[in-house]
């Protein structure tokens, strides 16, 4: 009897040491700013990032009314997929992310004409399956322009 306890307190000690402890990510200390370039009826240069304290970002998009807020947060322990075809990254809240990783630029196409879209930056730090954000950054509203006047088929 007191070999197989001992059988047994091996195999539990070995099994304690075998398994490695997820290492928890903490999130960066300041969040990013977000600024808009350029516009048209059609895309949006944006540049994020410079000011947050992440190892990278994710910048998601959503079309407003007037510009009014959009829920967009990033949720810890989720990697999200950018795309600057705005539709075509992952979807977050009523938008999509736009842009995710290390850069401070992306232009995103694919928008509508005369369009508010609400813009926010999480900036995140990583380290193998664990992901943290800071989702307190600035984030901003802008239209796009109208679209250029169809030119007369006739003329």
């Amino acid at each position: 009897m007191p070999r197989r306890i001992f059988i047994i307190l091996l195999f539990l000690a070995a099994r304690l040491f075998s398994n490695t402890a997820q290492a928890q990510v903490a999130a960066p200390s300041q969040g990013g700013t977000v600024s808009i370039v350029r516009v048209t009826a059609s895309t949006m240069d944006l540049e994020f990032g410079a000011s947050g304290t992440g190892q990278g970002r994710v910048v998601a998009m959503a079309p407003t009314v007037g510009g009014m807020p959009v829920p967009l947060v990033a949720a810890d322990g989720r990697f999200y997929t950018g795309n600057a075809a705005f539709g075509q990254g992952t979807a977050l809240g009523a938008g999509h992310v736009v842009y995710s990783g290390t850069g401070h630029s992306a232009t995103v196409t694919g928008l509508q004409p005369n369009t508010y879209y609400y813009i926010t930056n999480a900036e995140y730090n990583a380290s193998g399956a664990s992901i943290a954000y800071n989702t307190r950054g600035t984030s901003i509203a802008m239209a796009t322009r109208s679209a250029p006047p169809r030119p007369c088929p006739w003329s």
